[in-house]
């Protein structure tokens, strides 16, 4: 989580292409598309601060190709001068031997 934060903040939409679940919500087939609409959010965000509130501990029996991990986060995000902080319950899943990010819950804070 801490690393597609940072991908966020620097912009680097390829890493966020790049560690999205092809069947998760937030994947999409047209990547031109795609990374614009990543540019955009990072580009008119302020990415604050990332506080990982719960992250599962893995072992190597959990790194099987249909394993799936939960982390809590809250994120700090600054954007059109109002705060769009939020915590979110992440989703995650192995493919291709990697865990990518699968969708979210998001939380009251």
């Amino acid at each position: 989580m801490r690393s597609r934060f940072a991908a966020y903040a620097l912009r680097m939409t390829g890493y966020i292409m790049k560690t999205t679940h092809p069947e998760g919500a937030h994947f999409q087939a047209d990547e031109n598309t795609w990374h614009k609409e990543i540019l955009e959010f990072s580009s008119a965000t302020r990415f604050r601060g990332l506080t990982i509130q719960d992250a599962p501990v893995v072992s190597d029996s959990d790194l099987h190709e249909d394993a799936e991990a939960f982390v809590t986060f809250h994120a700090e995000l600054w954007a059109r001068n109002e705060d769009h902080s939020f915590t979110e319950r992440s989703t995650f899943r192995r493919h291709d031997g990697q865990w990518k990010y699968f969708g979210a819950e998001f939380l009251e804070p």
